[in-house]
């Protein structure tokens, strides 16, 4: 019966839920909340939109953003970023799930660049001592379309699916930034969304804007 025990309790140490519960990094009270509600197994974390075209009936927000420049350049430096490279103001870079290692990273970490399922977990600073977390996971990466979409976890308050386009215009170039988002609020979708995505976007972009 000892020897039993102690298989057992071996078994659970060396389990993939438990290993990545010992190896999760320290987040934020919002981000470990959400994973406190959600859990630490991954593989029952899923992308709420497989593409940008299969959440089209959703509610629509875009945003453009134009810069001086060559819009492949700027395409190459985004996804050369690491996470906490690209969101460090008022949307935080938290934590990361790389599939390819199976591992939790941190910001203590060192961050491999953007790559197609990596899960990413930020933080957004909705209002004066208002937090909340957010998770979403990398569906397409284009270098050739010059295209990065993210799709909101279906855990999310929110579901949906960002696109982010780079397109060349003479010397400048724009940013098309396209969101397809749904909540179980018809008050929020209609009122809040898209007036605190367009203030969040609008602190990355200008702070992406100084890198060029």
């Amino acid at each position: 019966m000892k020897l039993l025990s102690i298989t057992l309790l071996s078994a659970f140490i060396t389990s993939p839920i438990f290993a990545q519960d010992m190896a999760m990094p320290r987040v934020a009270d919002t981000v470990q909340e959400f994973m406190n509600i959600n859990g630490m197994d991954m593989s029952q974390f899923k992308p709420s939109c497989a593409n940008f075209e299969a959440c089209k009936k959703m509610n629509y927000h875009v945003m453009t953003i134009k810069f001086k420049g060559n819009a492949q350049k700027a395409f190459d430096l985004l996804t050369s970023l690491k996470p906490n490279e690209i969101w460090q103001g008022t949307t935080r870079f938290e934590m990361e799930y790389d599939p390819a290692s199976r591992m939790f990273l941190g910001k203590e970490n060192e961050l491999p660049k953007i790559s197609i399922n990596q899960i990413f977990f930020l933080e957004l600073d909705i209002t004066v001592g208002m937090q909340i977390p957010v998770a979403f996971q990398v569906v397409e990466l284009n270098s050739h379309k010059k295209s990065l979409s993210f799709s909101y976890l279906k855990q999310n308050k929110s579901n949906g699916i960002q696109r982010i386009t780079f397109v060349q215009d003479g010397k400048n170039f724009k940013i098309v930034h396209e969101t397809h988002f749904k909540s179980d609020s018809e008050f929020r979708d209609k009122y809040l969304y898209g007036f605190f995505h367009t203030r969040l976007l609008d602190d990355v972009w200008k702070r992406f804007g100084k890198r060029l």
